[in-house]
C-alpha cells in the first residue's frame, strides 16, 4: 500500500513522503490516526504543498527545542531519591524520572525514550546523560542524584572502617593476648 504521510511519523516517514507500508500498518494505524492518506493522483499533488509546511515547521520547532537545549546545558537536573546511608540507591534513577524532571523544568513534554543512559545509575553523585531533545537537537545533560533530605550531595563513605571498641570479657581486635572470660553461673 502506497501512503502520502500527512504528519512526521518518527522512524518512518516525514509529512509530504510517499512510502509503500505494510497493508495492516496502513489500514490499521496510519489512517485511522489522521498520520497518512492513500496515495492517489490528487494526493501526490498536495504532497509538494505538505513537504514544504513540514519542513518549515521542522526547522521551527528544531530552534525552539535547540533554545531549551542551550538553556539546559547551563543548569544542572537534581532529582531526589531514597537511598541507604552509603548512598546506594534502594533501585535505580529511571528515564521516566529525568523525563518528569525535565517537563517540569522546560514546561515541554521530553520523550523518556529519547533519554539513554550509558549504564544504569544506583549511586548519588554527578552523572553525565545523552538527551535528544528533537531531531539533530542531541546535549549532555548533568544529572544529580542526591538522597531524599539529603543537602550536600553525595554522602562520602569512608575509605577504612574504625576498629570495634572492646568490652570487657571480649578480646580486642588490637590486643593480641587472650583474656579470660567470666565463668558462666558464678
Amino acid at each position: 500500500m502506497r501512503v502520502l504521510f500527512l504528519k512526521d511519523v518518527a522512524r518512518v516517514a516525514h509529512a509530504g513522503d510517499i512510502k509503500a507500508v505494510k497493508d495492516g500498518y496502513g489500514r490499521n494505524y496510519l489512517l485511522p490516526q489522521g498520520l497518512a492518506v492513500i496515495a492517489t493522483k490528487d494526493t501526490v499533488a498536495r504532497a509538494e504543498g505538505l513537504r514544504k509546511s513540514a519542513e518549515e515547521r521542522r526547522l521551527k520547532e528544531a530552534a525552539d527545542w535547540q533554545e531549551v537545549a542551550e538553556a539546559l546545558a547551563e543548569t544542572a537536573v537534581t532529582i531526589e531519591v531514597r537511598c541507604g546511608p552509603t548512598g546506594r540507591l534502594y533501585g535505580s534513577v529511571t528515564n521516566t524520572m529525568v523525563a518528569e524532571k525535565l517537563g517540569e523544568m522546560t514546561a515541554r513534554e521530553v520523550d523518556r525514550r529519547n533519554i539513554r543512559f550509558r549504564e544504569p545509575i544506583r549511586q548519588t553523585g554527578e552523572f553525565g546523560v545523552p538527551l535528544r531533545l528533537y531531531e539533530g537537537v542531541e546535549m549532555e545533560l548533568k544529572l544529580i542524584v542526591k538522597g531524599e533530605g539529603e543537602e550536600d550531595g553525595p554522602v562520602e563513605t569512608p575509605d577504612e572502617e574504625p576498629a570495634p571498641e572492646s568490652e570487657e570479657g571480649n578480646i580486642s581486635a588490637d590486643d593480641d593476648t587472650p583474656q579470660e572470660e567470666p565463668e558462666a553461673g558464678s
